[in-house]
């Protein structure tokens, strides 16, 4: 199942807490198709959809995604990269990971 690394999940906290409104989400959606599937990607959401799935993580980030796409969550894992060209990444893990994460 998906993964967020402790840097990833300081980032998004971060990120929400500089936002004017309660009760956001991190949703994951499917952003087009690359050489090994799709590529994911992330925005803020302020609702929960019928259709949608909730992933409680641990360190307080609530993350949702529409059921369908929960098959394309394993081995996956949200990283952040800092610098100038830096940012959040979805990649896969693992030996055959390849580029398929939402910055290639």
């Amino acid at each position: 199942m998906l993964r967020v690394t402790s840097e990833a999940a300081e980032q998004l906290k971060n990120v929400l807490s500089q936002q004017e409104k309660e009760d956001l989400y991190i949703r994951i959606y499917v952003n087009g198709m690359g050489w090994s599937g799709p590529n994911l990607s992330m925005a803020l959401d302020e609702s929960i959809k019928e259709d949608d799935e909730r992933l409680d993580e641990t360190d307080g980030l609530t993350i949702i995604y529409e059921k369908k796409i929960a098959p394309h969550l394993n081995d996956r894992i949200i990283e952040f990269h800092s610098g100038p060209q830096g940012g959040f990444s979805i990649q896969k893990e693992g030996p055959d990971a390849g580029c398929s994460g939402g910055c290639c």
